[in-house]
């Protein structure tokens, strides 16, 4: 997660820092670095599959007949679906609303962003301290009803007019 937080908030720093004629040097540089990490993972020791039987079409589907069969793994699974869906939806908001409202440089739209990611592993992090390790499907709906109270607000705020103060 933290390569995932840098990366994005070195991206637009890089961006602005080498400007538009001098992408290029960009491109050379992240093809560098992904050859490296392919020279790299090469080197992980390969190791027989364990459990394989069957071929991926069964695979896929036993596993989609136990989704359909076992009602915690179907919430589960509607859960994660929706939360990462609305995530990604977020994250291009904050793309949108940095430059159209903002005005920000690249830089400031991926610093935006990477703040978005520090903010999704804080919350996990809460959830994991306030479940003491022990997630189970109760949270589930504690979480996404405090979730939903938290955007009602938001939504609330902006509806009469609270605009956050800018520095």
């Amino acid at each position: 997660w933290l390569a995932t937080i840098v990366g994005t908030g070195l991206a637009g720093v890089a961006l602005d820092a080498l400007g538009r004629g001098r992408l290029w040097q960009l491109g050379v540089a992240l093809g560098a670095l992904s050859i490296g990490g392919l020279l790299l993972a090469r080197r992980i020791p390969v190791l027989p599959a364990r459990g394989l039987r069957r071929g991926i079409v069964e695979t896929a589907r036993t596993g989609w007949r136990e989704i359909c069969r076992v009602k915690s793994l179907r919430m589960a699974v509607i859960g994660s679906t929706t939360f990462w869906t609305l995530g990604a939806l977020l994250q291009q908001d904050v793309v949108v609303y940095s430059k159209s409202e903002l005005g920000l440089p690249d830089s400031g739209k991926s610093l935006l962003q990477a703040a978005l990611a520090v903010g999704v592993g804080a919350g996990a992090l809460i959830c994991g301290y306030v479940t003491r390790g022990r997630l189970g499907v109760r949270w589930v709906h504690r979480g996404a009803a405090l979730m939903g109270c938290v955007l009602i607000v938001l939504g609330l705020l902006f509806w009469f007019g609270y605009r956050a103060p800018m520095a």
